[in-house]
């Protein structure tokens, strides 16, 4: 392994500039974040970078699996709409527009997505 090398990466601790619970999607600069524990303002708090989570979707959204997930931090909910959201990663599963939750694959940092 290279001399240089630090960590994997697959969290990282941040300096909280709100309170956060765990589970909660972080939006950091160009990187999306699942808050790993709760967090008070002012904290050191640390966040998954990679890995599949269940997160709160846009009610009447049923997106396709594999398709890009935004994030709406002024809704604090995953959805299909790019326009003004941040992509996080894409639907590891195809939602249900009744359900409250969909399964996202995290990735960062934000890349649009681009179909082939």
């Amino acid at each position: 392994m290279s001399n240089n090398f630090i960590q994997k990466g697959d969290t990282l601790t941040y300096e909280a500039g709100a309170a956060a619970k765990e589970g909660d999607v972080v939006i950091l600069g160009e990187l999306a974040i699942v808050n790993a524990y709760d967090v008070s303002s002012g904290d050191s708090g640390e966040g998954h970078t990679t890995g599949v989570f269940e997160l709160s979707k846009k009610a009447s959204d049923a997106p396709a699996q594999f398709t890009a997930a935004y994030w709406d931090e002024s809704k604090k909910y995953v959805t299909t709409t790019g326009t003004g959201n941040k992509q996080i990663g894409i639907f590891a599963e195809a939602g249900v527009a009744s359900a409250d939750t969909v399964l996202v694959k995290l990735y960062n940092p934000f890349v649009p997505y681009v179909a082939p």
